[in-house]
């Protein structure tokens, strides 16, 4: 599986969550690609594969808080939570992220919003919260 049949999952994902229609399948879909590439990870996300690698030596996955400063679509967030990164966390200044929260919030039983728009500058999250912090191809 490649990132491209990704990206092609996560927006028919994206559709079905914006339309409110049930997405259980299409996020099946997506999963199953995410722990494909997962084995064998491309350029665009060896480096945070690795960094988290060194993580998981002292912390299990599941409970590595990672912040994302600048999801933009949110996909590479997403594969990180399909791939059992479920503290998955970001914010974005433009975009709509409640498509994300409701992913979150209807396959792992996530109460709270873990993705806001915000100015960029601003975080609502409490100082050392997280132990990886990402910023990918923000402007």
């Amino acid at each position: 599986m490649k990132w491209k049949e990704l990206k092609r999952s996560y927006s028919e994902l994206l559709i079905k969550v914006r339309e409110n229609k049930d997405f259980s399948k299409e996020w099946a879909k997506f999963e199953k690609i995410a722990n494909q590439i997962a084995k064998n990870p491309p350029l665009a996300v060896s480096s945070i594969h690795y960094s988290l690698g060194i993580l998981e030596k002292k912390i299990d996955k599941k409970n590595i808080y990672i912040f994302d400063h600048g999801i933009g679509s949110g996909m590479k967030s997403m594969y990180l939570a399909a791939i059992g990164y479920y503290n998955v966390h970001g914010v974005d200044r433009s975009g709509d992220v409640s498509a994300l929260n409701k992913i979150l919030k209807k396959m792992y039983g996530i109460k709270k919003n873990n993705f806001y728009k915000t100015n960029g500058k601003e975080i609502p999250f409490p100082d050392n919260y997280f132990n990886f912090i990402m910023s990918i191809q923000v402007a």
